[in-house]
């Protein structure tokens, strides 16, 4: 069965609660480069993700993002219960 949108945002973005760069990303996320870039650039975009400018970039959830995630779950917790 394939994720959908969503379940693949929170996937990331629960996946990148501390710093992970691109790569721990697409491994954690079970993604393609082109994917997770093209999730990162939106996720960033909606403020959900911030990149961190380090020696190698990283990428972090956001306090928006752990709210989205946590919406998330709980909404899939209720779904599930039907």
């Amino acid at each position: 069965m394939r994720r959908g949108k969503y379940e693949i945002i929170s996937d990331i973005l629960d996946n990148a609660r501390n710093p992970k760069t691109k790569t721990s990303i697409v491994y954690g996320a079970n993604l393609s480069f082109e994917q997770a870039g093209k999730y990162l650039d939106m996720l960033i975009q909606n403020g959900l993700m911030e990149k961190i400018a380090e020696k190698n970039t990283k990428y972090k959830t956001t306090e928006k993002g752990r709210e989205f995630v946590q919406d998330y779950n709980e909404l899939e917790n209720i779904v599930s219960e039907k």
